[in-house]
């Protein structure tokens, strides 16, 4: 469960800076954040994910993908 929390609070980092420099939208995630109920929030935090892809959207700006950590690195190591 410290693991599941930690993550969720540098996510919600995350959202809080970019909201602040980019103006993206506000996104609370802890706000559905319930240790007797991980399911739902596995549920919220997906569908918070989808609210900042949308951004993505708005800004034009490709998503990119990896089906594995390797590809990820080989991707990021090449810029």
């Amino acid at each position: 469960m410290g693991l599941l929390l930690m993550t969720a609070m540098y996510c919600q980092q995350f959202y809080h800076e970019m909201h602040e420099e980019y103006g993206t939208v506000a996104i609370n995630l802890l706000k559905e954040f319930d240790p007797r109920n991980l399911e739902e929030f596995a549920e919220a935090f997906d569908r918070m994910m989808d609210m900042y892809a949308n951004e993505y959207v708005i800004l034009h700006k490709t998503i990119r993908c990896y089906s594995s950590l390797k590809d990820f690195e080989k991707d990021y190591l090449s810029l």
